[in-house]
């Protein structure tokens, strides 16, 4: 699996386990699926440093436009206006 030749991913994956307090496993997508996608989503890009490339690779979206769509119909902006309203509050 690409998450467990992954050093980085792997710190990532349990950065966010202690972040959430959901347990992962090193296949790292098996983990967001279902109803835990949206509310992690929110935490991700309003408290984690990564670009959202990487938060939509992390949770195992098949790319960053589809990412960028779940995100839009769910929230009604795109992440990086998310992360901005965010900042701005």
């Amino acid at each position: 699996s690409a998450y467990k030749s992954n050093p980085t991913r792997q710190k990532q994956l349990k950065q966010v386990s202690i972040l959430t307090g959901v347990a992962y496993w090193t296949s790292g997508v098996q983990l967001f699926s279902g109803l835990f996608v949206a509310p992690l989503i929110t935490i991700f890009l309003r408290t984690i440093n990564m670009s959202v490339k990487e938060i939509s690779n992390l949770l195992g979206f098949p790319n960053t436009s589809f990412f960028g769509k779940y995100v839009r119909d769910r929230l009604g902006c795109t992440p990086l206006e998310y992360r901005r309203q965010q900042k701005e509050r």
